[in-house]
This record gives C-alpha cells, structure tokens and sequence, in this order.
C-alpha cells in the first residue's frame, strides 16, 4: 500500500502497478503484447493457497510502501494457470486483511489504514493482530 495524491491505494507487491479505486486493475505488458501471456511473466497475480500469500507481508522496504496488506480478488478475462495460482487479465479486490504490526520500515495506525480502505475500495477490510502465518492462512478459509 503506498500513498497517491495524500490518498492510500493499493500496489502490487511486486511490480510498481497502483490498483485505482473504482476501477478493475488490467494487467499490462511492457513487451507490447496482451496480458497474461503464457509465455511471459506478465499478468495480475494471485496465488490459490492462503499460505502462499503470507510471504507477501514481508518484502523489500521501498520508500513509498507504507504497509502491507493480504487480500482476496476476484479474476476474470484472459488467465493463465500456474504452479501456485494464476495470473489474469483483470481483477478487482473482494477483502482486505490489514496487519496491526509493522510490515514495513515504520510503525503506522492499522486501525486509520483498515478505515481508509475500506472507504477507498467498498469491501471489507479486517484488522489482524496475529503475527504468526499459521493464524493468518486461517482468516482466508
């Protein structure tokens, strides 16, 4: 999650792609080919298994990343099967899950972060306190 215009919107954990409110998230290819392909890396992730998700708290500490946070999407148009998910051509988010402790370099207010999504994206966003990933793969069931 980083801030855009003193708003809080969502980004993807890997690539620098910022998820608009509103507004389904396309995935794009900068080789100038439609998104997924099955012969490239390119698509909008998502990984089948909640345990899977639990590595994306952790990450690199970027200087515009505020926090991180786990969520649940739906996908649709083009998509492509792998190993641990899919990639897909759209997706827009179902549910947020916003980790009361630091994600990141500094401390923030969970509770305002979780506030804020959810006003920004129209779903529910849940405060998790646990730390261990066990107890958050169990949110996701």
């Amino acid at each position: 999650m980083v801030a855009a215009g003193g708003e809080l919107r969502l980004r993807s954990a890997v690539f620098d792609e910022t998820w608009d409110p509103g507004r389904p998230l396309r995935a794009a290819c900068g080789r100038g080919h439609a998104a997924p392909d099955p012969a490239c890396a390119c698509g909008v992730y998502a990984v089948c298994a909640p345990a899977d998700a639990v590595r994306y708290l952790v990450g690199r500490d970027d200087p515009g990343v505020l926090h991180r946070v786990l969520g649940q999407v739906a996908l649709w148009g083009v998509t492509v099967e792998g190993e641990r998910g899919w990639r897909a051509e759209r997706a827009r988010p179902l549910r947020l899950l916003t980790p009361t402790g630091r994600t990141n370099a500094a401390p923030v207010d969970a509770a305002a972060i979780a506030s804020a999504l959810a006003l920004a994206y129209a779903v529910p966003v849940e405060l998790i306190s646990e730390s261990e990933p066990p107890a958050l793969v169990s949110r996701f069931s």
